[in-house]
């Protein structure tokens, strides 16, 4: 934090940290709660409460987070960039292809055995 000429630091810079701490507690706990509940996913299953509370704690956590950030004149993620339709278009299923690879790859590995080749 940049102290002021006078050596105080001033109740907007203070506001500013104070918000980019709270951004990045909540996109770590959203970030967090969602990758460990991808990975428990195969051995609670679907129906699980908790993985359900878990991915509750990540939405909250991440649209929270989104929401806090979009107006604000220097965000940690600048969000305006996925208002370009032909960008988010562009990377969705790179991302989809991405989450449903690692999922099946879970489901093959068995627990954490080895993978079985399939003739």
């Amino acid at each position: 934090m940049d102290d002021g000429p006078s050596g105080r630091v001033t109740g907007e810079k203070l506001m500013g940290w104070l918000l980019g701490v709270v951004g990045l507690l909540l996109i770590s706990l959203g970030i967090g709660t969602l990758t460990f509940s991808l990975i428990e996913l195969n051995s609670w299953g679907w129906g699980s409460a908790r993985l359900a509370g878990l991915l509750a704690i990540a939405v909250v956590a991440l649209t929270t987070f989104f929401f806090s950030h979009r107006r604000r004149q220097k965000p940690m993620i600048p969000v305006g960039f996925l208002r370009n339709r032909n960008f988010t278009l562009s990377i969705m299923p790179g991302f989809f292809m991405k989450s449903g690879s690692d999922i099946e790859s879970r489901d093959k590995s068995r627990a954490g055995q080895p993978f079985e080749r399939e003739s």
